[in-house]
């Protein structure tokens, strides 16, 4: 009591203390009851209250900078780093996109012939489709007409899988099917790549853009690049459903793909630091 007396004396005398009234009231409550019974005793403040609760609803600053370091921990073998230039500037446009420009009544009509001259000249064919069904999942196939032979893959339902993904991993799926029958019967004369992705394709030709998914673009943009000194790539463009039976069977494939339950492939998530660099940004 003398001590806590003579802390009073000395706040008033360097004002320190600024309501002496108060300082009074505390003194006095002290004397009558205990301070730990103060802050175990009910009170008519609700801050108190929540100081006092458990869990705590008001995490240290410590806390918050531990919890985001954590999460950037889980996420980062998943993570995308994304580059000013995903390829050098001077690097040659891939290809041009055929019916890029052609309206869908024409297209309608040109597309099975397109097909047909490209398999008289024993062009491999590929067709490529991505689906995104909302609360399910994404998906993607490829289908390589010549021989028939089909892949799918289901990329996830977690909310950094976007259309545009869905489109590029099946671009990347033709790539696996083109990598498999080189391995099996060599280098074929031409490859002829159908989408129905305006947008894949574009980006396709020569990635410049810095946005999610670049990682898909660049790497098969680079595979395509190690094959075009031995192969004739074409890319066309078409508009879905008018018609074209390999269109219809690879978009089943992929809705198929996309309501599947077990993830084949996993997207990265946006940016992160700690991500290695792209390979391209060496070249």
């Amino acid at each position: 009591m003398e001590v806590m007396t003579r802390s009073k004396s000395w706040g008033l005398r360097y004002r320190a203390i600024f309501d002496e009234k108060k300082t009074n009231f505390i003194i006095f409550t002290k004397r009558k009851q205990p301070l730990e019974e103060m802050m175990i005793a009910e009170t008519p403040y609700p801050l108190r209250k929540e100081i006092h609760s458990k869990p705590k609803t008001h995490p240290s600053p410590l806390n918050i900078l531990i919890e985001k370091r954590a999460l950037l921990q889980q996420h980062s073998t998943r993570a995308e780093t994304l580059l000013s230039f995903p390829v050098p500037l001077w690097t040659e446009q891939l290809t041009s996109i055929l019916n890029l420009h052609q309206k869908k009544t024409q297209a309608k009509v040109k597309i099975p012939e397109q097909i047909t001259e490209e398999l008289k000249a024993g062009t491999l064919v590929l067709f490529a489709n991505g689906s995104l069904i909302p609360d399910k999942g994404g998906g993607a196939a490829a289908i390589l007409t010549n021989t028939s032979k089909k892949i799918i893959t289901y990329v996830g339902r977690d909310s950094i899988v976007t259309n545009f993904k869905t489109e590029m991993m099946a671009l990347s799926l033709c790539q696996e099917l083109l990598s498999n029958y080189i391995n099996d019967y060599g280098f074929p004369p031409a490859v002829a790549i159908f989408s129905n992705s305006q947008t894949a394709l574009k980006s396709l030709t020569l990635p410049k853009k810095k946005s999610p998914g670049q990682y898909l673009t660049a790497k098969i943009f680079s595979k395509f690049k190690t094959w075009s000194p031995c192969i004739s790539i074409n890319l066309y463009w078409f508009p879905g459903h008018i018609g074209i039976q390999q269109n219809e069977e690879v978009n089943k494939l992929a809705k198929e793909a996309a309501r599947s339950t077990t993830p084949s492939h996993y997207m990265p998530s946006k940016v992160s630091p700690s991500q290695k660099r792209n390979p391209l940004a060496n070249t």
